[in-house]
Parts: C-alpha cells; structure tokens; sequence
C-alpha cells in the first residue's frame, strides 16, 4: 500500500509548484485533516498508528508528518523562523508578507485521502507493485494481502491500512479478525456503552450510557448477536450494543403529518419537542435528544381531526345535532326533530329515531339515521306506538301500524293512528305542515304576515363551545279552517 501512495505522490509532484518537494520512502500518507479526523485516542500512540501521521507535544496534536497547507503552517508555526522551521514541511518566506510569514513547502494537496480501488489499481499497475483486490464494483476488498511479505492486513474504505490488523496469513486467520468491524472503528465507531469515548483529534470524554459499569453478561462474542451489534464491554459486562460514532450528527428527523418538531437542527446535543401537527391531536408533546448520531426513542400517537359535522344526503332541519369538538373520539349525537321519526337506519336507531356518530382519525362515521314527517311508528321502544298505548293497553290487545296498513279507512277511527301512523293513514302532507321549518328571522316586524310567525328557542351548535341557546322566529303552517257552505 505505501508503495501505491508513493507512486501517487510521485505522479502529482511532476507539476507542481516551485515550493513542493517529492517525498521520499518516509513520506506523508495522509493530510492534516486525516491525522486528526483518525486520532482516536488519547497521546501519541493512536496517532502514529496512522502511517504518516505525527503527534507534536508542543502542540498537542496529531498531524501529517511532512505534508502541510499554508494555514497549518501559519497557524503552527510562528511568526519567527526558528518555530517555523522546527515543523517539517514548512519555510519560512520573507517576500508572502511584511516581516515574512510561515508557509507550507510540502503542499498536502499532492496527498489523496480519498482513492479509489480502480485508482489504486491504475497506479500499482504504473508503479509495477502489488495489485490491490478490488470488488466487482470497485471498492477496496475488506482484506487485502502483502505479496512480498505474505502478509494481511485491513483497509478502510479508501484503501487506507488498518493499524494493529497485519499479520501472517495463518495468524490472521486465527485471530478472527473481522475485517468489516475494524473497518468501521476504524472511521470512528465505538461501543455506546464504552467507559470513555474518542471523538476524534485526541479528544477523550467520559461517557454517560446509562449501561456502563453494569455487570450482567449477555454475550460472549459479536457472534452472540445481531448482525447490526458489536459485544461490548462497559467496564465491568459485556452486551450487545449498535456502534455509535461519537459526537456525530444525526438525520433530520422524518415526521408523519401528524407530528411537529420545534427545531430542525441535527447537531450532537441538539434537543428538540414533538408535538401533535396543527389539526391534529393526541399523545402528550415530548422531548428528544440527538445524542451521538441517533435520536431518543419516542411514541407518539396523533390522529387527525375532524371537519365541522354536516348532514351529508339529508337537510339537517330534519335533524337534531348535540356535541362539540372535532378531535379524534369527539362525538355527535344525531336524533330527529319533534314530529320526525325514523324512516331508514340501524336497528337501535330505527328504535331510538337517534344514533351517535364517532370522529375517527380525520372522518365521521357514516350516518345510518334517516329521518322524515312521513314515517310509521314501529311497535317496540321508546318510540313504540299502539291504540290505546296511552292508556296502558297491551301490545296484543291493540292495533299497530302494520294493522293499519292495510286498512287506511280505519285510521278516520284513531286519531293517534293519523299522528303516529303516516304512511300508512295517509297523512304525511298534513305532518309535514304542521312540523316542517320554513323559514328563520331573528324580528318579524318587516314580515307580510306576522301572526303566522312562531316564537321558539333553537339549540345551535358552535364547535368546541358548549351549546348556546338563541332565539329564533319560525315561520310554520298555519292550519285555516275552511268555512261551512249552507
């Protein structure tokens, strides 16, 4: 793998600027970035694990070895030439600025942290040195191999050398080495429970997993658990946990219509509420944190509220409306007006001439209740109708509307049967007129006709108020009695 990378290098400095050097056999691997990005760990032991990364303890930092940008330079080394010059890869230059200034003379732009597997491939073949093992697609193989020494070792995705994975092919294979999990601690996945946590850059933090110091021992080996979990160790157990990479960021939060978040950000820290969406309701807001590249866990339930109740395939004079609210379970109860009965429905609301109509997740449930003047009253519940039922007479010893049906003539005997018996009497136009709303004023003072005009109080609905009782004028037929013709 050095052997590629220099081959690289090589190539890249042909054109390069007076400034820039062609690295030797010692030279840079990585950039300043790279260094630091892959310093997992406290001191100088996990930096130059990297091949070409140093660690500086004047300034406490892994960094590339040789190579440097301007702003590392002049950010490091001074404003003397002594401090300049004490760093590898940088100069000082008496004509960038008055009083000179700290500069790169190794540009870390000939470095490539990023190569692919056909790259590699093309530059081995240029250089004459061991090929690289790529996948059909051409990304790095997990296992590479060392012809010349014989050899394995792991690479991470851009071909990069794992550090502590080279070994000879048989204690390689003996030491089950997982190439795919060293890969990804290698970008920086650690167990979420792990005592401390590397951040990257030597940067040490002491971890909060509500797991570490637990003792139980839920697993031996990764082996012990799913595909997606490592077997760590807390401390003092061992469970299995999904890596986590510390400090990073998470996604952005994908929400259902149904929820809200109070801020969109997506940094480490970042704590954010969910709450029901505006038009609809349900579970209680609650608070979550983005806490090493994932979100808290949450459950939230909302369901959508529901428009204003209307009276679909009917005129809703015909009908009596109680309920408020428009949240999922609210309620209305739908029952016909006085002198209205039951035409078509359920059972109980053929029985009860109402029914109660349930909100659900955004819709009402289909109203079963017909109601109309002209109907027949059946013969059993409240509404039950029979001759004499008034007086107590029995069911059996009566005469319902079913009687009536087929004998109209009859009905000239019962006046109850005209009124509770409609259709088959009848007397629907008549129902209708005595019962039918024509018309709504709050005054009748401007009316042709004020004396055929009713004073009467109507309930009227306002959605998540309680019933408020107006009153209205209602204009309703009046009944003239033709005169007698001697």
């Amino acid at each position: 793998m050095k052997g590629l990378t220099l081959a690289v290098l090589a190539v890249s400095a042909i054109s390069a600027t007076a400034r820039i050097v062609i690295l030797d056999a010692s030279a840079a691997f990585h950039t300043d970035k790279w260094c630091a990005d892959h310093h997992l760990g406290e001191g100088p032991s996990t930096c130059i694990s990297n091949s070409g990364c140093c660690y500086d303890g004047r300034i406490g930092i892994c960094h590339s070895c040789d190579a440097h940008s301007d702003e590392w330079c002049g950010t490091y080394g001074g404003n003397d030439v002594k401090t300049c010059v004490g760093y590898a890869g940088c100069t000082f230059d008496y004509e960038v600025a008055d009083g000179g200034a700290c500069v790169s003379n190794s540009a870390d732009l000939n470095i490539k942290d990023e190569v692919t597997c056909e790259e590699g491939l093309n530059a081995a073949i240029e250089a004459e040195t061991d090929l690289p093992e790529c996948t059909d697609d051409g990304q790095w193989e997990e296992e590479q191999m060392d012809a010349e020494s014989g050899k394995k070792f792991c690479v991470d995705e851009n071909g990069h050398e794992v550090p502590d994975t080279r070994m000879g092919e048989k204690a390689f294979d003996v030491s089950n080495i997982n190439c795919a999990k060293e890969r990804k601690k290698h970008g920086g996945m650690q167990c979420p429970n792990a005592v401390t946590l590397s951040t990257g850059n030597g940067e040490v933090m002491i971890n909060d997993h509500e797991d570490v110091g637990n003792c139980d021992m839920t697993c031996n080996t990764d082996k012990d658990c799913k595909d997606d979990e490592w077997c760590c160790y807390n401390g003092c157990g061992y469970s299995c946990q999904v890596p986590i990479i510390p400090k990073s960021d998470c996604e952005h939060l994908s929400l259902d219509d149904s929820l809200q978040a109070t801020d969109l950000s997506v940094t480490h820290g970042t704590q954010v509420t969910i709450g029901c969406a505006t038009g609809y309701f349900g579970s209680d807001s609650v608070e979550i944190e983005c806490k090493h590249g994932s979100w808290s866990e949450y459950d939230m339930t909302c369901l959508k509220d529901c428009p204003p109740y209307r009276i679909a395939d009917g005129r809703e004079r015909d009908y009596e409306i109680k309920g408020n609210g428009y949240h999922h379970d609210s309620k209305r109860k739908v029952g016909c007006i006085k002198g209205y009965g039951a035409v078509a429905g359920s059972p109980d609301a053929m029985r009860f001439y109402k029914e109660t109509i349930t909100c659900i997740n955004g819709a009402w449930e289909e109203r079963s209740l017909e109601c109309s003047s002209c109907f027949d009253a059946g013969s059993e519940g409240p509404n039950g109708w029979w001759t004499d039922i008034e007086n107590g007479s029995e069911r059996g010893d009566s005469f319902d509307c079913l009687y009536f049906a087929s004998r109209p003539l009859k009905c000239s005997e019962f006046k109850t049967a005209q009124e509770n018996c409609r259709v088959s009497c009848r007397t629907c136009e008549g129902a209708l007129m005595k019962y039918k709303v024509k018309a709504m004023l709050d005054t009748k003072a401007d009316t042709n006709h004020p004396e055929k005009w009713l004073k009467k109080k109507l309930k009227l609905l306002v959605g998540f108020q309680n019933l408020v009782t107006d009153q209205r004028r209602v204009k309703v037929a009046r009944r003239v009695k033709k005169a007698v013709e001697v």
